[in-house]
């Protein structure tokens, strides 16, 4: 299932990641959830971006101040206290990025994208690595990109801070480094596609 998660807009080359973690950090967790009387839910976030370029340089940063709502409420719909929650996390493997539609020709994107908690004083680290994907070849109709570790440790860290009773604050930046051919006024880029990723919760039964 598919749940609108945060309004950001980047492009398909990159994906939108969010949450965190905090002093128990799970960055490579164990998926052997057996022991210790627990149950575990997943749920795949997604967003949907709408896209309209005319050069193929540019940069766009969003700050993502909504998923604290949309955890919440996830948790409640499923009766979970987040006081029982044992562990809250992404996997390195779990992004996808989904191309909707496209509007003209083929065209071959370069990007990279940046994350870092707006909340806290923290360094900015990269989430995906720089990647070119070709819309709409590289889709079929999803792809998953390369994230970088130290990224999705500045998501898992907020996931689990958020936990805790904090409101974490991700600034997500997207570079466009290079679109072949150059969008112009006459030929834009224009295209729609869906970030998503999966979060799974372990909570005590």
């Amino acid at each position: 299932m598919r749940n609108p998660f945060l309004k950001v807009a980047l492009i398909p080359a990159v994906l939108l990641l969010v949450f965190a973690s905090g002093c128990n950090l799970v960055d490579s967790p164990d998926a052997n959830f057996s022991n210790g009387g627990s149950v575990v839910l997943k749920e795949t976030f997604c967003v949907t971006f709408n896209e309209f370029r005319t050069s193929g340089s540019f940069e766009s940063e969003v700050v993502s101040d909504q998923f604290n709502a949309q955890i919440a409420q996830w948790l409640a719909d499923n009766n979970v206290d987040p006081a029982n929650v044992r562990k809250i996390f992404m996997f390195m493997s779990s992004g996808l990025i989904c191309l909707n539609s496209n509007q003209g020709h083929p065209w071959d994107i370069t990007s990279k994208v940046k994350i870092k908690r707006q909340d806290i004083h923290e360094p900015t680290q990269n989430l995906l690595r720089t990647q070119t994907v070709t819309i709409p070849d590289s889709f079929d109709p999803c792809y998953s990109p390369r994230m970088v570790y130290r990224g999705v440790r500045v998501v898992n860290r907020a996931l689990n801070d958020f936990i805790d009773g904090g409101d974490p604050i991700l600034r997500l930046t997207m570079a466009a480094l290079d679109v072949d051919p150059e969008p112009t006024v006459q030929d834009p880029l224009i295209f729609s596609w869906d970030a998503c990723i999966e979060i799974l919760v372990q909570v005590n039964r």
